[in-house]
């Protein structure tokens, strides 16, 4: 409810009633019988001035809802998340994935259901577009190991690769699951159409198990390398302590393999230079870690930014699929009320990149919940806005944002409850082009 400023209350002391006007909600201070004859033109026009541009105010913010509400009304579709291979619903997707090298879904982690519907999109992406690689929030040396499983089937890998997290939040069967069900339909596949895994990301912990791995002649080890192997054991990923120790030895290799490049091609043999591409994450991870807090983020977002650009430029017509955590998928730089800065995130200078603007489609999604869970705050849907869909039976809900005339065209409309992101004005769509509203989700289960 609106209300006029006591100044002007005061003004009319004794002689004002309350006129309701009940269908905007604002209560008009303002007495039109005789004696507000006595109080002078001039109060009596500031006012009705007032009082008018309060009205217009508050039926353009009707009209602007019930514009919102009516668009919604028009641009959805019910999902089934039941059945994986039911593609119903994603119709209302046809024709924005044309012509897409890159489909970002961005999620809160450790939530169930948001695993079944990352198999229901890389099936219907493969289906419609072609996606052949799934775009993972991993490391180069983690998807090392997730495609040695795909290509094999044999879970002792990717048992002893989820390992390497155990206890961890990632370590969830939910997650375990996603890979065992994308070997399974690489089976329904001709070969030459296999999802394979491509990973990215400079965070990783998976970078020991994968050096040991590759190697192919330990008897010629320098002591660099060895130096580097004893120190990533038993290395705390997230000590921040630890990581300007390491950056020296890592400088140190890196100086060593460019004076004796010959001498690493003998050990590493055909992984040499994913060995090298390994060692440049370590080194950017470590110069994230020890860098003011506040720059993390751009640190680590532009590393991955650009580890994808090489191993892109390597891969002959690569289709991606991927889902992030929903900062990453953010098409246009951001304020961040948790790093208090600009943040410039992977999908941001993606589509800053001439090669890849225009190629990207980014769906977030958004998360109701019957009982408020603190954990999942920032990412609860805007109940007043999702009114007529929050208690769907569907589990989960898809939303076009960037149809024609859509008011999240043409300004920032938040979908969420929480808006932990200040979206400087621009329009939704700069950012997101589709949300999926999920119900109830529950938590993701850890591996026992």
């Amino acid at each position: 409810m609106f209300f006029i400023n006591s100044l002007i209350l005061n003004s009319y002391k004794n002689i004002y009633q309350y006129c309701i006007y009940k269908r905007l909600n604002i209560v008009l201070l303002f007495n039109i019988e005789g004696s507000c004859w006595n109080i002078s033109k001039n109060k009596l026009i500031i006012s009705i001035s007032i009082i008018l541009s309060i009205i217009g105010i508050s039926i353009f913010i009707a009209q602007a809802y019930k514009s919102t509400d009516t668009y919604l009304k028009r641009n959805y579709s019910n999902l089934n998340l039941q059945d994986e291979d039911d593609f119903s619903g994603l119709e209302i997707l046809s024709e924005d994935i044309k012509n897409k090298k890159i489909i970002f879904t961005g999620e809160h982690h450790n939530l169930a259901e948001n695993h079944d519907l990352k198999l229901k999109l890389l099936k219907y992406f493969q289906k419609e577009i072609g996606v052949n690689y799934s775009l993972e929030e991993v490391g180069y040396a983690d998807a090392h190991f997730l495609n040695k499983y795909l290509e094999s089937g044999d879970e002792t890998i990717l048992r002893d690769y989820f390992d390497i997290y155990k206890n961890q939040k990632y370590y969830t069967k939910e997650r375990y699951n996603d890979f065992v069900e994308i070997y399974k339909f690489n089976k329904t596949l001709p070969k030459d159409k296999h999802i394979k895994v491509v990973g990215v990301d400079i965070a990783s912990q998976a970078n020991y198990n994968y050096i040991i791995d590759v190697i192919k002649d330990e008897e010629k080890l320098t002591n660099e390398l060895k130096v580097l192997i004893d120190q990533l054991y038993e290395f705390k990923y997230y000590v921040r302590g630890g990581y300007k120790n390491l950056l020296k030895i890592l400088n140190k290799l890196t100086e060593d393999i460019e004076n004796n490049e010959e001498k690493y091609k003998d050990i590493f043999k055909e992984d040499f230079e994913g060995f090298k591409f390994v060692i440049r994450n370590l080194t950017n991870l470590s110069k994230a870690r020890i860098s003011d807090k506040n720059d993390y983020t751009n640190i680590r977002d532009k590393g991955i930014y650009e580890n994808f650009k090489i191993i892109d430029s390597k891969l002959e017509d690569a289709v991606y699929f991927g889902q992030w955590g929903t900062s990453h998928i953010f098409q246009d730089t951001f304020y961040s009320n948790v790093d208090l800065s600009d943040i410039n995130s992977f999908a941001s200078l993606l589509n800053k990149d001439k090669k890849y603007k225009d190629k990207i489609l980014s769906i977030s999604y958004g998360y109701y919940f019957k009982e408020l869970e603190l954990d999942h705050s920032y990412s609860y849907i805007d109940e007043s806005l999702f009114k007529d869909y929050i208690h769907s039976k569907s589990k989960a809900t898809i939303f076009r944002l960037n149809n024609k005339k859509s008011p999240f065209n043409k300004k920032t409309i938040s979908p969420f409850s929480t808006n932990s992101k200040d979206y400087k004005d621009n329009p939704t769509t700069n950012y997101f082009q589709y949300l999926i509203l999920l119900r109830n989700s529950e938590k993701s289960k850890f591996i026992r």
